[in-house]
């Protein structure tokens, strides 16, 4: 079983690549459990999804100044 440093960081790398099969099960068996690592979990990918929203509305930005 993982700890919750190494549970954060594989939380963290889901972010930036697909996950293999047992990292996968790690990561959520782990969050399942474990509040702290489950609301870190929450944060990292809401934090993702916002910096993903806000890189797609800056290159719309960027592009209508363009034309």
């Amino acid at each position: 079983m993982k700890n919750c440093q190494q549970i954060t960081q594989l939380a963290s790398d889901a972010q930036d690549r697909q996950l293999r099969t047992r990292e996968k099960l790690q990561l959520y068996s782990h969050i399942m459990m474990c509040q702290g690592c489950r609301a870190f979990y929450k944060n990292i990918d809401t934090l993702s999804q916002m910096m993903q929203t806000m890189k797609s509305q800056s290159h719309d930005i960027n592009k209508d100044s363009n034309s």
